[in-house]
């Protein structure tokens, strides 16, 4: 009697041990394939085993496009192939990083959707004309792959350098109407470089473009006097925002900052912007400055902020023209 009132709970014990020990609901414990889940999410299955498949489309978290690139196919095309994936004007990622085999953009490439990021990838892409921002499409952000667009071994490889051969601004932003205001750009970790490129080019272009965000950008310049690094151009309202941590080589002029000089307008210059480690070199030949190479010219700008940085090798290293007020310097 005392043995079988023992051996219940035993039983009892050993039955709840082996149920728990079982295999759990919903889990797949064999390497196959599951069926795809219902639903409009778009999910690449694969085989446990397998590697990983690039999403093409996926809608997960954030919208997210990864850009189709077969190998020496246009960089500019794929990247906007991407963008009409999006439904404006909520934009999206544009992920080009998987493109390093795409290393020229045929044609204009132009941004006329809001709220976009594009992911540049490690590689030298061969521009001939420009990149345009459309007016009032705000929030566009451009992000290279590493640290003003170099490695630790050379300074134009290993990351992303956009070498552009337009004789005119490669990067045009905002209005040159100067009648649309643009709100927001952004562009961080690229290097951009002019130095093939006609007399009158010039890298960055900003018209009637508020909140800008540059930083850890590398600038080079071909050596021409009419060229120029970096232009903000403020008629209609103002231009301005936040520059850090800029190199900008081998332009006549290096920065320039100007507005509506003439009329009735009053102060829509380049105005309220910050400038933090601004390093520029103009420049020289056997090492004294060429004639007429300017590091900053304020032609027009009010409220500006210069914080360290460096100027070297040029005829002027700041000038600030009879529209340059409220300039800050130190």
């Amino acid at each position: 009697m005392k043995n079988r009132a023992l051996a219940a709970p035993l039983a009892l014990a050993i039955a709840l041990s082996c149920h728990a020990q079982a295999p759990a609901t919903g889990v797949n414990y064999s390497n196959s394939t599951p069926a795809p889940p219902a639903g409009r999410i778009n999910v690449n299955w694969q085989a446990d085993t397998s590697r990983p498949t690039a999403n093409l489309s996926a809608n997960v978290a954030l919208p997210v496009a990864v850009a189709n690139c077969p190998a020496d196919a246009d960089l500019g095309t794929a990247i906007q192939n991407a963008i009409a994936t999006f439904t404006a004007p909520f934009g999206g990622v544009v992920d080009a990083r998987l493109c390093t085999n795409n290393n020229q953009v045929a044609e204009t490439l132009t941004i006329a959707q809001p709220n976009l990021a594009i992911l540049l990838p490690c590689a030298t892409v061969a521009d001939a004309h420009q990149v345009v921002i459309d007016p009032g499409m705000r929030n566009v952000a451009i992000i290279g792959c590493a640290y003003q667009g170099g490695s630790t071994t050379n300074g134009t490889e290993g990351g992303t350098v956009w070498d552009s051969t337009y004789n005119g601004c490669a990067f045009q932003v905002g209005d040159p109407a100067d009648s649309t205001p643009t709100q927001g750009f952004l562009a961080e970790n690229f290097n951009l470089n002019t130095a093939s490129a006609g007399s009158s080019a010039a890298g960055l272009c900003f018209n009637l473009t508020q909140e800008i965000d540059l930083s850890n950008l590398y600038l080079i310049g071909s050596g021409s006097l009419l060229q120029t690094g970096l232009y903000l151009d403020g008629t209609g309202n103002y231009t301005g925002g936040r520059f850090d941590n800029l190199k900008i080589d081998n332009y006549g002029s290096g920065l320039v900052l100007t507005g509506h000089l003439s009329g009735s307008v009053q102060d829509d210059y380049a105005n309220a912007s910050t400038f933090t480690k601004l390093h520029i070199d103009c420049l020289t030949t056997s090492g004294y400055p060429d004639t007429g190479t300017i590091g900053i010219n304020i032609v027009g700008g009010d409220g500006n902020t210069f914080v360290g940085g460096d100027v070297e090798g040029c005829d002027t290293m700041t000038q600030l023209g009879a529209a340059a007020t409220s300039s800050t310097i130190r």
